[in-house]
Formats: C-alpha cells, sequence, structure tokens
C-alpha cells in the first residue's frame, strides 16, 4: 500500500511506521476523516497483539490458551481492520465518480 505510493518500506520497517506512514498517506489524500485517523493509526497494536496470541496463547506451544470470546473478539478486530483498508484501497483504485450520481432521485 505504502509502496504503491512510492513510499519506502521495507521488512525492517517497524509495523507502527507503517501504520503512520499509511495514516498519513490516507489524510494527505484525503481517505479518511480526522474520526477514523486516530484509530488507524493505532492498528499495529492490534496486529502485535495477534502475533503475542499467536506465539503465547495458542496452540503454537504449550501455552495457557485464550478463551473462545477472547479468541473471536481478536478475530474479529482484525478483520473488521482489515476490510476497512480492503475498502479504502479499492475505493482508491475505482474511477472517479460523477457527484451527480450521488442524489438517489
Amino acid at each position: 500500500m505504502l509502496s504503491s505510493r512510492k513510499q519506502p518500506v521495507d521488512a525492517k520497517t517497524p509495523l507502527h511506521a507503517i501504520f503512520g506512514a499509511y495514516g498519513k498517506a490516507l489524510r494527505d489524500e484525503g481517505a479518511v476523516s480526522a474520526f477514523a485517523l486516530p484509530t488507524l493509526r493505532v492498528q499495529h497494536k492490534l496486529f502485535e497483539g495477534l502475533n503475542e496470541a499467536r506465539n503465547k496463547r495458542s496452540f503454537a506451544h504449550d501455552n495457557e490458551l485464550l478463551t473462545v470470546s477472547e479468541a473471536q473478539f481478536i478475530i474479529d478486530c482484525v478483520l473488521a481492520s482489515l476490510a476497512f483498508i480492503e475498502r479504502l484501497e479499492a475505493e482508491r483504485q475505482a474511477p472517479a465518480a460523477d457527484p451527480a450520481d450521488d442524489f438517489p432521485f
């Protein structure tokens, strides 16, 4: 997503820096409002938490497991974040709509 915007990113770029740069790019493009931007910028914590849950609270190792409700909550949050990002990127790829089409009549 960042490289398609000609912004440098590689495997060593920390996740928080990637989400911060992505949020800034979306803000600069006018793709998100002040309402969604702060939430989007902290999504890295959700993905880092998912990784920790996978490593320390799953069958991946001999661990105490998450409850079903906790595990489902994590999955629901990650999927909601990914769906939002996918919608933003799809809108970016779509041709510009005629503003006259916004009227329901």
